[in-house]
């Protein structure tokens, strides 16, 4: 497997997470990759993780104020030199074998555009709290998507073939929602797969999902009503069925039954995944705690699911 992957990774105030983001793909089996971090006009010091770790395959650069990340990923997008894309945010991490499962698939079949798997959700203490998506992936076979809806995976697991990325760009005025605008307009046309198992940890904190669903709202109709013109009916059933959650989300949210709706999002994990969990974390924060110890004790949450791994 020679594939070289490049990871985006916008950064924006995440130092105390970056060690184990970036210790993360120290720690991959698949060392063919590059990680084009773009610091999003930071007010703490990502420079300072990325220098601990000296390793030339993370590649700096900065934005002099914050722009957000659809600014972010493009400069990202435009900075890629390998052959295969992969997302990884500065507050998550990969499970140690995550490259080598997806560039197998890739250079294993030419014509495979996008693979994507499952994202295991942690709290700041790195506890796995849940599978997604809730429904089991049907893993095997290629499937062409054809059709203006939600991508029918998670976008942070997922690894793009270069050509197909390059072919689209991030949309600087969503500040919410320009990842799956992107993966949307690279997808239509395009070949996928899933595997069914989880390589992503992402971060989720306590009480996230209903301002996240809300502010996002407004970002996700636009990316859809883009579309009016050549899909228009499509355009305006997704652009309606985005409002209408949002606003049952807000109206259980008063009532305090936001948070089951946003448990129910995740299935509960299985022996074998809450072990692998438990194994890449293992790894992972092994890394992170001897390339930069200074920097690991800072945060008494990240403290504690670095010590607990």
């Amino acid at each position: 497997m020679n594939s070289l992957v490049s990871v985006m990774m916008p950064c924006y105030n995440a130092a105390v997470t970056l060690p184990l983001a970036l210790a993360s793909l120290r720690v991959q089996t698949h060392e063919n990759w590059e990680c084009i971090l773009v610091d999003d006009g930071s007010t703490d010091d990502p420079r300072a993780v990325v220098e601990a770790f000296g390793d030339s395959r993370i590649r700096f650069f900065r934005l002099p104020e914050n722009r957000g990340r659809g600014v972010a990923r493009q400069l990202a997008l435009e900075q890629a030199r390998g052959q295969l894309l992969g997302f990884l945010d500065a507050d998550d991490w990969y499970y140690p074998d995550k490259l080598a499962r997806q560039v197998e698939l890739m250079e294993g079949t030419s014509r495979l555009g996008v693979v994507s798997s499952c994202v295991g959700v942690v709290d700041e203490r790195n506890n796995l709290l849940g599978i997604r998506p809730r429904a089991a992936l049907r893993g095997g076979p290629i499937r062409r998507f054809d059709r203006l809806a939600p991508p029918p995976f998670p976008f942070a697991p997922s690894c793009v073939r270069m050509e197909l990325a390059k072919s689209q760009c991030f949309d600087a005025a969503l500040l919410r929602s320009q990842d799956t605008d992107f993966m949307l307009r690279v997808l239509r046309g395009a070949t996928y797969m899933l595997e069914p198992v989880v390589t992503y940890a992402y971060l989720e904190p306590p009480a996230s999902y209903e301002r996240k669903l809300w502010s996002s709202a407004g970002y996700t109709t636009r990316l859809y009503w883009k579309h009016r013109r050549t899909d228009p009916l499509a355009a305006g059933l997704q652009s309606m069925r985005v409002l209408v959650r949002a606003a049952a989300s807000h109206t259980l949210h008063r009532f305090g039954l936001a948070r089951p709706l946003a448990a129910r999002r995740s299935r509960a994990p299985s022996p074998v995944e809450a072990d692998r969990h438990r194994n890449g974390l293992h790894a992972v924060s092994a890394c992170a705690r001897a390339v930069a110890p200074s920097l690991t004790h800072r945060e008494p949450a990240i403290v504690s699911g670095l010590a607990g791994a």
